[in-house]
């Protein structure tokens, strides 16, 4: 049977690649102990952003239901599964107090979540309480049909943890607070959150703020050539990596402008093509960010001591600690590949940079095959 309890689930544990060896050995520990022998990571601690919620997921995938389970307990939540629609429409109804949100599937044998979310909506009288779709399809017909059937919104599968708390806590109103508040233009995620994606490694987090704007800035004067040349499909594709590039760096209102410009260029192609302020307006939201995060980590500003020579024996070695990172999901491959970048054989630039640029937007995939071309350069010269 498609079932697991919480005890017979068919994994120990779960993490999300890229994965820093720190990580790596702290789950290895907790799965073979059974315990919390994990290695602590200064500098941050659990997330706790859905404390004190109380939340329902309806899912029919066993898998899927557990992992979203110990995502939403890792932040704080209190959770209730359902195994299909009508599961999830009894545990809704017969909730007291109703849940804080329901997290819904939408594929499900038994009903679909639309029925499931109607039923909810003309039984509960819940009209406010948050219903958010789990889907895999990303349509606009898609998401229509989830608001029309009373639903708030979507988030997509497989489950980003970072982006379906944010939408848990705008929806349940914890960010209320903050939005009242005039907030300061260039709104970043926060240091916890940022620094626990880097392992809690403050070296390597500051060492990538430095090169941030230039790497966006490149990238944004990459995307101004191809809105020139109007190559929309390009254009796309430099909207999808700055978005990324930006949000592992914790710049979250730039890379939801990302997201919206890509969402927005897909839908109405024209759009891309009438006014240019919204290349202006990412370069400014690009240096309010950035400040923002020099000053939340505190990076000086005193220029860094030039590194020392290495030998080619040394190269070599580094080149080849690269490959086993990028092979592994490793994020010290961003520490890496800016020490390589100091001795790089001058020759070799211009393919050193193309390797750079795809590590920093972790692109492990391109990464791995610039690495290759860049060593096969090195041996025939």
């Amino acid at each position: 049977a498609d079932r697991y309890s919480e005890a017979d689930a068919p994994f120990a544990g779960f993490l999300t690649k890229p994965v820093t060896p720190r990580q790596l050995i702290a789950s290895i520990l907790s799965a073979r102990h059974g315990d919390s022998r994990a290695l602590p990571v200064p500098g941050y601690k659990l997330g706790q952003r859905l404390q004190g919620l109380r939340l329902l997921v309806v899912e029919d995938n066993a898998l899927n239901r557990q992992v979203a389970r110990e995502l939403l307990i890792g932040e704080g939540a209190e959770v209730s599964l359902a195994e299909g629609g009508l599961q999830g429409v009894e545990l809704a109804l017969g909730s007291e107090p109703p849940f804080d949100a329901i997290l819904m599937d939408i594929q499900m044998p038994d009903i679909d979540g639309l029925e499931a979310t109607r039923r909810i909506r003309q039984q509960s009288g819940q009209p406010t309480q948050p219903i958010i779709a789990m889907t895999a399809n990303a349509s606009n017909s898609d998401r229509d049909s989830c608001l029309a059937a009373g639903m708030n919104d979507h988030v997509g599968k497989p489950i980003d943890i970072e982006k379906l708390v944010a939408v848990i806590r705008t929806w349940c109103g914890l960010d209320d607070a903050a939005a009242s508040d005039p907030q300061p233009p260039g709104k970043v995620e926060g240091a916890e959150a940022i620094l626990k994606r880097f392992g809690g490694n403050l070296n390597l987090l500051r060492s990538m703020l430095v090169l941030l704007p230039d790497e966006l800035n490149k990238q944004l004067t990459q995307l101004e050539a191809h809105r020139q040349a109007r190559d929309l499909p390009a254009m796309l594709k430099d909207l999808h990596t700055l978005k990324g590039t930006s949000g592992t760096m914790g710049a979250m209102e730039l890379s939801a402008r990302f997201a919206e410009l890509e969402r927005r260029f897909a839908q109405t192609p024209d759009s891309a093509y009438g006014d240019d302020d919204w290349l202006s307006e990412l370069k400014q939201s690009l240096q309010e960010s950035h400040a923002r995060l020099q000053a939340m980590f505190a990076i000086p500003t005193e220029p860094a001591s030039p590194a020392p020579p290495t030998t080619t024996g040394l190269w070599t070695q580094e080149v080849e600690a690269l490959k086993v990172q990028l092979d592994t999901g490793n994020l010290a491959a961003l520490e890496t590949v800016q020490a390589l970048a100091a001795h790089a054989p001058q020759h070799l630039d211009s393919l050193f940079d193309a390797l750079r640029q795809a590590v920093t937007s972790l692109d492990f995939e391109r990464a791995k095959r610039l690495l290759q071309d860049l060593q096969h350069s090195a041996i025939g010269d």
